[in-house]
């Protein structure tokens, strides 16, 4: 089947990946074939533009999976091939810093809009429309739009004109926007076949300088409160996982895994990887799977200095490119007061240890750890205290003896669950000689989901 474009020939420059965990690096390759394993391949390469509207409409052409519900639809989704419509540097890592040029807009749309009010609105541009993989599994519409461009875009342009793009495509998920976002290939479910599409349109190419309306981009500043994120190599990561691996293999508990989750997740390592090491490090029997632990995973709760108590004494952690969290806002400096008590513990000891050492005011107190000091276990443990925390794992961990799950009459809950003190009237004076603690408290103002909570806690 072949279908007519003007632009039959047109070449694109793409950089294909095997599966999202592939990888250009020498050093990672050379690495895995010492261990006898295999990376998945990074191919850069051009196609003609005919080429491709062919294969998105001949769905005979797309590779297919079978998935009947969300957790096989995610084990397939780890397989998919994937592909930036760019030019990159040949045996670099897979970074931003390492795109030559742009050759194409993909826009990634996930519900929110029909297809047909896309066609609306780009019906004078040539593009091809196909269906994402998560079609059937997943409410709404939900495709892909590549719109080949008339004048490539270099890393700096794009970066120029992401919030312009970001405007004028504000159906699309924000990520299509970023210096370097990988796009999935047409996959086809045989399950719910009948629910996938496919389109080509016929006009001109998208000459982002000319049809897109510039915005200028605000002001930045590094937000002073957001965690940042840190960007190692491929080899760096692998290295410390495995360095992971072989110091914890079948030794940590759940709340230890829990920990090591946010950790992980706060060094930025993807969810195959983070599954893979959580499973290893589990003692046998647990009743936690890695993949549990690491749909629970919060980066807000993890630091990566905190890994340091996953490695080997003397493990030196590579030192990563720090990816800060920007806002438009400067923000304002105020005077710092000095804190009323710092207590360090050495490697044997716990919060616990030193309770003696520090004295719970009245007003606001705050108290400062590392992960893993034990906070929430000394808190939860004592009567006097109701402690509230944002997550029911960590609610299911620090339960107390014969009470009642998520029950904060029992002395340990979610967050909501404070209106039910409100409430109480009756026992109001039982709660005024109680001390009220809030475990990962910085959850109030880094987690946009608690907005209707915060208040009332505050």
């Amino acid at each position: 089947m072949n279908y007519n474009t003007i632009y039959q020939d047109l070449k694109l420059r793409v950089t294909y990946f095997q599966n999202r965990f592939a990888s250009d690096n020498a050093e990672l390759k050379e690495k895995a074939a010492a261990e006898g394993r295999t990376v998945a391949s990074t191919i850069h390469t051009e196609f003609a533009w005919g080429d491709f509207v062919n294969e998105v409409l001949d769905r005979s052409r797309w590779a297919t999976f079978t998935a009947n519900n969300a957790e096989e639809y995610n084990n397939a989704k780890a397989r998919f091939d994937a592909v930036v419509f760019a030019q990159m540097i040949e045996g670099g890592a897979r970074s931003s810093k390492n795109v030559i040029a742009h050759h194409a807009v993909v826009l990634d749309i996930d519900d929110g809009i029909t297809a047909t009010k896309v066609q609306e609105d780009l019906s004078q541009y040539e593009y091809v429309l196909y269906s994402s993989g998560g079609t059937g599994i997943k409410s709404g519409e939900r495709f892909r739009v590549v719109l080949p461009l008339a004048k490539t875009l270099s890393t700096d342009e794009w970066s120029e004109w992401s919030d312009s793009l970001k405007q004028r495509f504000y159906y699309s998920d924000s990520s299509f926007s970023k210096s370097l976002q990988i796009q999935y290939l047409p996959q086809l479910n045989t399950v719910h076949a009948d629910k996938f599409i496919s389109y080509h349109n016929t006009g001109r190419l998208l000459d982002v300088m000319v049809d897109v309306q510039y915005v200028q981009p605000a002001a930045q500043y590094i937000n002073p409160v957001h965690p940042v994120s840190y960007e190692f190599t491929d080899a760096q990561h692998q290295e410390l996982l495995e360095a992971i691996i072989n110091h914890n293999d079948g030794q940590l508990e759940y709340e230890q895994r829990r920990i090591l989750g946010n950790r992980l997740a706060a060094l930025g390592i993807n969810h195959f990887d983070m599954i893979r090491v959580l499973d290893r490090v589990g003692r046998s029997g647990a009743t936690h799977t890695g993949t549990e632990i690491a749909a629970m995973a919060n980066a807000s709760y993890g630091h990566i200095a905190g890994l340091r108590k996953n490695l080997p004494a003397g493990y030196k952690l590579p030192m990563p490119v720090i990816q800060p969290t920007y806002i438009s806002v400067k923000p304002v400096i105020t005077n710092q007061t000095p804190y009323d008590n710092e207590i360090t513990l050495n490697k044997d000891q716990y919060l616990s240890d030193v309770a003696d050492k520090f004295k719970v005011l009245n007003g606001v107190n705050l108290l400062i750890c590392d992960c893993g000091v034990g906070k929430s276990w000394y808190w939860s443990k004592r009567t006097d205290v109701i402690m509230v925390a944002p997550l029911l794992s960590i609610v299911k961990q620090n339960t107390r003896e014969g009470a009642e799950f998520n029950n904060i009459h029992d002395g340990v809950s979610t967050y909501h669950q404070i209106e039910k003190i409100l409430n109480d009237t009756d026992n109001h004076d039982k709660y005024k000689n109680m001390t009220l603690v809030i475990d990962e408290a910085h959850g109030l103002y880094l987690d946009s989901y608690r907005d209707s909570e915060s208040p009332r806690i505050i």
